[in-house]
């Protein structure tokens, strides 16, 4: 029986984050507060005792889980520890402020609730855990205390996250300023005494004129429309500087973050590991920045006649998701068998 190994990873970029109204860091905090958020991102993917298989009819599977917000509800480890996570982590928080994210995120649910409150579940806490959750560890199944590199990698990637948001938000209000007050200006002027005798006397120097010859009073050719003014340009001028100094301003360094904020620097690194761990491999393509049709791949590995075809994917949850249903659409009813290794993470 032939076997065929197809890994797939993904290095997830910053994503926007949407809300009802406003932009984050102007009204919406997304991840505030930090600690608490942190705590339930580093402790999410791990599977608790009541986590299901997925059904992946016909497949060979291993990592297939899925954990339900009932599932966390009733699960005492996940509770305590995620409670003894915020407990050791969140000094500077107020107990209402540590009792309203448990309301809302305890079970990953609001709708939800928990089978104890915060405080019930430190109360169910006798002695204090001493075992440090390894970053290798798959289930949850007794009070921990988080791995501390895993929540400084979470830490990281949420307060990082969180300011490139703020300031895109910041940059575009910026530029929204720019272009609707800037014209609100110029009109309030031309009504302030002595402002609208100086306009009138500028406009034919610095507004009317056209950019090209006299092009302004006859069509560009080649059905080009007209020639803009000096006003355009001066216009266009100015929102060229603005975006100019935006985009080269107020950056940081994420050396540390899990993210691939640029591709062509981050790609450096992320092609020299997974060329080291592929390396044995002989036939191998490695996408970086670029799609390709998952499902066109599975495809043909079946029709290529493999008896069984291993798949191994890393990646957001979400991500690890499609890559199920992919391998689950394909497989059902073909006597390729599809062996799934799947390995989610929160970013």
């Amino acid at each position: 029986m032939k076997f065929n190994l197809i890994l797939v990873a993904s290095c997830l970029l910053t994503q926007p984050v949407l809300g009802a109204a406003g932009l984050v860091g102007f009204g919406i905090y997304p991840y505030s507060p930090y600690c608490a958020y942190t705590c339930l991102r580093s402790l999410e993917g791990l599977m608790l005792a009541c986590s299901e298989d997925m059904d992946m009819s016909g497949m060979m599977s291993h990592g297939a889980t899925a954990t339900s917000a009932e599932c966390r509800s009733e699960d005492t480890p996940w509770l305590t520890t995620l409670a003894w996570c915020l407990k050791s982590k969140c000094d500077d928080l107020k107990t209402s402020q540590i009792e309203a994210f448990w309301e809302q995120q305890s079970t990953e649910d609001p709708t939800v609730p928990a089978k104890w409150g915060y405080e019930a579940a430190l109360l169910k806490i006798t002695e204090g855990p001493t075992y440090v959750l390894a970053a290798t560890d798959e289930d949850l199944n007794f009070t921990s205390i988080v791995n501390p590199d895993t929540y400084q990698a979470q830490w990281n990637t949420l307060t990082s996250v969180q300011r490139e948001n703020v300031v895109e938000g910041a940059f575009g209000i910026a530029i929204l300023v720019a272009g609707l007050g800037t014209p609100v200006l110029l009109t309030w002027l031309g009504y302030v005494p002595y402002m609208s005798g100086l306009l009138d006397k500028v406009r034919p120097f610095l507004v009317y004129p056209s950019l090209i010859g006299t092009y302004q009073v006859r069509p560009l050719p080649y059905l080009m429309g007209n020639s803009p003014t000096e006003g355009h340009g001066i216009w266009i001028i100015l929102f060229f500087i603005l975006n100019l100094i935006l985009t080269a301003i107020n950056y940081a360094n994420h050396r540390e973050v899990k993210l691939c904020w640029s591709v062509k620097e981050s790609a450096k690194c992320l092609v020299q590991e997974v060329e080291g761990v592929l390396s044995t491999v002989p036939k191998k393509e490695i996408l970086i920045g670029s799609r390709f049709d998952f499902t066109q791949l599975l495809v043909e590995e079946k029709e290529s006649g493999w008896g069984r075809v291993g798949v191994v994917v890393s990646g957001p949850g979400e991500f690890c998701d499609d890559v199920r249903q992919a391998v689950a659409m394909v497989g059902r009813g073909s006597k390729t068998v599809f062996q799934l290794e799947v390995d989610a993470y929160s970013w």
